[in-house]
């Protein structure tokens, strides 16, 4: 690999990852870090290029797509139609609506001021570093966080939402799966024409509540299919990295953990569940608390050093834990203040105006009529 060197320490690298001899070009970020004892060299992509922009696709968007829909072709994994909505419904995800999937899932869609993760950082640390033998079982972390993180309360399911939900889900997507068996190309464009056709029909009109709820279900579903799509192709990169000797086991460990779905048996019930309720842990931005604090950096390196050991996993799951909520008081805090500052601003321009028309508008003084005249 050919790394660009900065002084911030990140570097640039892109990565070719062949599948069935079709080359994906890869952005990926890089930095040599310890983690406690451990020195390993850290990938990730910008999850700025991740998810696209709104109304807008980006290079990396399109290749984590394709790049999976080539794996599905080489396991023969083409015919599952729970692949091919997969696929189509990651090439959406940068034209849904909006925030609209934060309606589903409260941390869907998440931004961060990276100059308050420092003054969080120094916040957390202390909390850690008191709590650092602490444990969460992975079902005790699954269960803390969807109280923290959502999703909220849903109205009740009943027969005509489930008809409404198969009946859009039917219109998106039909025509395009059986596009998707000989032309790709076309059928993303005509999964994006559907897309438009049931926003402007159903999203942008008063009225249609169970069809918006939907379309917010679709957009969520859209977040986590990128998300699937960028796991199936960690999982290659990642073996790709193992088989070149670019990556020994603990790096393995921590990449694999970063960016795979993590998934886990119920002991009790026996069911399957997925511990961060479909998202990456690499891609929220409560984890970069993690790599900011000592004890966080330790707790890493303890955990990829020996991942089959459960008291390094539980405590590592606890420090999250504290990260996310550190960083969940932090985002509510935010909303609050801009809540607030809105407010403030919509006095102060009523204000304004009003100062403004008394002075020259419509509620100046009128010059009394001189009876001389």
């Amino acid at each position: 690999m050919q790394m660009k060197s900065k002084k911030s320490g990140i570097q640039n690298d892109t990565i070719t990852l062949e599948i069935q001899g079709k080359p994906f070009d890869i952005p990926l970020c890089i930095k040599e870090e310890a983690f406690g004892n451990v020195k390993l060299f850290h990938f990730w992509m910008d999850r700025r290029l991740i998810y696209g922009q709104r109304g807008n696709s980006t290079q990396l968007n399109e290749t984590l797509s394709d790049c999976y829909w080539e794996i599905c072709k080489a396991e023969n994994v083409t015919d599952d139609p729970e692949n091919r909505e997969r696929y189509l419904l990651a090439r959406l995800c940068p034209y849904m609506r909006g925030n609209a999937s934060k309606k589903v899932f409260n941390d869907a869609s998440i931004t961060v001021n990276p100059k308050f993760m420092g003054i969080l950082a120094d916040q957390v640390e202390p909390i850690l570093a008191a709590s650092r033998n602490d444990e969460l079982t992975p079902i005790g972390f699954w269960e803390k966080t969807k109280i923290l993180l959502g999703p909220p309360e849903w109205p009740e399911e009943t027969e005509t939402r489930k008809r409404c939900y198969g009946n859009i889900t039917a219109e998106l997507f039909e025509q395009p799966c059986m596009l998707l068996e000989t032309d790709a190309t076309a059928a993303n464009r005509e999964a994006l024409k559907r897309l438009e056709l049931l926003d402007n029909r159903y999203g942008r009109r008063a009225g249609y509540q169970d069809e918006k709820l939907i379309l917010n279900m679709l957009s969520y579903e859209s977040r986590v299919a990128v998300h699937d799509c960028s796991g199936e192709v960690w999982n290659a990169l990642i073996r790709n990295f193992s088989n070149t000797g670019a990556m020994d086991p603990a790096s393995v460990a921590l990449h694999r953990f970063l960016h795979c779905h993590s998934k886990y048996i119920d002991s009790k019930t026996g069911e399957e569940f997925h511990l961060f309720h479909g998202q990456p842990f690499g891609l929220h931005p409560g984890i970069g608390l993690l790599f900011l604090t000592k004890t966080g950096r330790e707790l890493l390196g303890e955990y990829v050093s020996n991942p089959s050991s459960n008291p390094h996993l539980n405590r590592l799951l606890h420090a999250i834990f504290i990260c996310l909520y550190q960083y969940e008081q932090y985002h509510d805090d935010q909303a609050q203040k801009r809540k607030l500052d809105s407010v403030r601003k919509i006095g102060y321009e009523q204000a304004t105006n009003a100062e403004a028309k008394a002075k020259t508008g419509d509620h100046r003084e009128k010059p009394i009529r001189s009876n001389n005249y």
